[in-house]
């Protein structure tokens, strides 16, 4: 590995670990006092959200794959007309 590689994969992994680290105090924080709190979300709510929209997710691209999958396809037959009398490589 080139001494140019490696000093780009070391800048790297370096910026990527300060901005790890230095997102921690933004995470952390709370909002601030004056906004209002919103109710809080139901059980069927949360349900609906992570297990709904997921699974509706799965359902789509599995029928998108079973229509697009063609495992029954016969091509049609070629009509006599469609043949040549030459070869192909002459």
């Amino acid at each position: 590995m080139s001494i140019v590689v490696r000093a780009l994969s070391t800048l790297a992994a370096t910026v990527t670990a300060v901005l790890v680290v230095s997102a921690g105090p933004a995470a952390a924080s709370t909002a601030p006092s004056t906004w209002e709190l919103d109710d809080p979300m139901s059980t069927l709510e949360a349900l609906a959200i992570f297990g709904g929209i997921p699974l509706a997710l799965f359902v789509v691209i599995s029928l998108f794959a079973a229509m697009t999958a063609r495992n029954n396809y016969e091509p049609a037959p070629p009509h006599p007309e469609d043949e040549t009398s030459t070869p192909p490589y002459e």
